[in-house]
């Protein structure tokens, strides 16, 4: 600016340079547990309001090779990494991100069954990670006497008829915890067992003849000794009915009908046929010693 005594002057033209500010990026250490997802880091935040970029390593000092946001158990560490802008430099932050056991879901369904004669097993449980996806995993049952599970546990599956109660237990592994359902009833009601009745055929003795043989089995197909009672018939249907064993020569039919025991229903057995014909008698003649009589 001209003053009374100064012209007006101007300076040299000189450099005047801003620089960019390192970015500020925030993010918190991660705990979290295994849900059979990859699990991502907390979201982080840039005081430049730029794209941030994750970067996820094994162990904890946040060096080798980078991998994807992890799964499994373990110790691993996360980058976040600002883009920067105009007036931001890019920068970073690093934290640890840690995955612990999570712990599966099991669910057990009741089961009713009829008895068969063999050993009758829990259904089998259904086994889910925390996020829902299915996992095979190492289940044993246990089976009790009451309902709250217990009382009387063995892990060998109930025979006979009876109101019993399981429980589903999986084994850990390296990402989860054990695992077991609730406690589900059990039930084993009575079985119907096969009984079949073979023909027979035979001489006339003078007594009732009795049916062929009978062969009672388990649902399972198992031989059992059952107690069984006769009924004879007139017909081949077995719909006509004789008040007792049949004796006369002829052909007769028969069914028989099992007892029912704690785990077996009565059964009633085919109609099978008895045929008997003729016997032969035994005819005894005595010595005789006699004398003449012209006769």
């Amino acid at each position: 600016v001209a003053t009374t005594n100064l012209k007006a002057a101007s300076s040299a033209c000189t450099k005047h340079t801003i620089s960019k500010k390192a970015d500020t990026v925030t993010l918190t250490a991660k705990s979290a547990t295994y849900t059979g997802s990859a699990i991502s880091a907390n979201t982080a935040s840039a005081t430049s309001g730029s794209t941030i970029t994750y970067t996820y390593y094994n162990g904890t000092s946040w060096s080798g090779t980078a991998i994807s946001a992890p799964t499994n158990v373990g110790n691993y560490s996360a980058k976040a990494t600002s883009a920067g802008n105009g007036n931001y430099s890019s920068n970073y932050k690093c934290v640890t991100h840690t995955i612990t056991k999570g712990t599966p879901s099991v669910t057990l369904s009741e089961k009713i069954a009829t008895y068969t004669g063999s050993a009758i097993a829990a259904n089998t449980a259904t086994t889910k990670n925390p996020n829902g996806g299915a996992v095979t995993l190492t289940t044993t049952y246990t089976y009790y006497t009451n309902n709250t599970c217990t009382t009387g546990a063995t892990t060998t599956a109930p025979t006979n008829v009876g109101n019993y109660y399981v429980k589903a237990t999986t084994a850990q592994t390296t990402n989860l915890n054990a695992g077991a359902s609730g406690c589900v009833e059990h039930t084993i009601s009575q079985g119907t067992p096969t009984v079949s009745l073979a023909d027979r055929s035979t001489t006339y003795t003078g007594s009732g003849i009795t049916p062929g043989t009978v062969t009672s089995k388990q649902p399972n197909g198992e031989t059992v000794t059952l107690t069984t009672t006769p009924k004879y018939y007139s017909d081949s249907s077995c719909a006509t009915a004789l008040s007792s064993a049949p004796v006369n020569v002829g052909t007769y039919y028969a069914k028989v009908t099992s007892t029912a025991t704690t785990n077996l229903k009565a059964a009633t057995s085919n109609c099978a046929k008895i045929t008997i014909t003729k016997g032969t008698p035994s005819v005894t003649l005595g010595a005789k010693s006699t004398t003449y009589t012209g006769s």
